[in-house]
């Protein structure tokens, strides 16, 4: 029993088991985790900024968004709040000289807005999402009431348009 004990120690110490705690129910053994504990992005990282308290309202927007933001271009949102998601994951990639792994992230950005009658809007935006961290970095708690006007910009040397915004007075 002692060296099952010590086993277990050496197992969280070494980061394989998040907790000790173990419960027998109905002949099967249960280990039991503290909540925080729980990883559940299976290889990457998410990261997740918003002036939204809610976190019932939070949850929900990964389920049901009301409009895409890009449906909206030309057209003006007036923030009440914001979330933006940023989910970071490492691939493995081989340098074709060397045969090397060389480990690269890939980010997913995402932006969602809700307005003053409490409709939301999202992008997968990542030049909307960028432009986003910056207004709300400079403006912190105060970007709420800040009348937006969604727009395409043409990026420079290209046919290709990006998705972002204006601020309008």
């Amino acid at each position: 029993m002692e060296k099952e004990k010590e086993k277990q120690e050496k197992n969280i110490i070494e980061g394989e088991i998040e907790s000790n705690e173990l419960v027998t129910t109905s002949e099967k053994n249960y280990l039991v985790n503290d909540v925080a504990n729980l990883n559940t992005t299976h290889g990457s990282k998410k990261y997740m900024y918003t002036t939204i308290k809610d976190k019932k309202t939070i949850f929900n927007l990964d389920a049901e968004v009301d409009y895409k933001i890009n449906d909206f271009v030309d057209k003006e949102i007036t923030i009440k709040d914001v979330l933006i998601k940023i989910f970071e994951k490492e691939e493995k990639e081989f340098d074709d000289e060397t045969g090397e792994i060389v480990n690269s992230y890939k980010y997913n950005k995402v932006t969602i807005i809700i307005d003053e009658n409490g409709k939301s809007y999202v992008t997968g935006s990542k030049m909307f999402t960028n432009q986003m961290i910056d207004l709300v970095s400079g403006f912190g708690e105060d970007v709420k009431g800040t009348k937006i006007r969604i727009v395409n910009r043409k990026i420079k040397d290209s046919d290709n348009k990006a998705l972002g915004f204006v601020i309008v007075d």
